[in-house]
């Protein structure tokens, strides 16, 4: 799992149940747990998500990027 994914999950349906609560994971930690992974099913789920409106439309988090002067 990425560093720190915890801090950037986001609640969905809150109040709907009782006992359960729901959160997704960011685009880019879902891409970067695909691309860990290394299976060919995964990696065509990266780029299904690297395609769409999802990664498409979203600037890449200060945490996704290399630090200044990495490569």
């Amino acid at each position: 799992m990425p560093y720190e994914y915890e801090e950037r999950l986001v609640p969905i349906y809150e109040g709907l149940f009782e006992n359960l609560h729901l959160q997704v994971m960011d685009p880019y930690d879902i891409a970067l747990c695909k691309l860990k992974r290394d299976s060919d099913r995964d990696f065509q789920d990266m780029l299904f998500l690297a395609r769409s409106i999802i990664l498409c439309r979203m600037e890449p988090p200060k945490y996704f990027c290399a630090p200044n002067g990495a490569k």
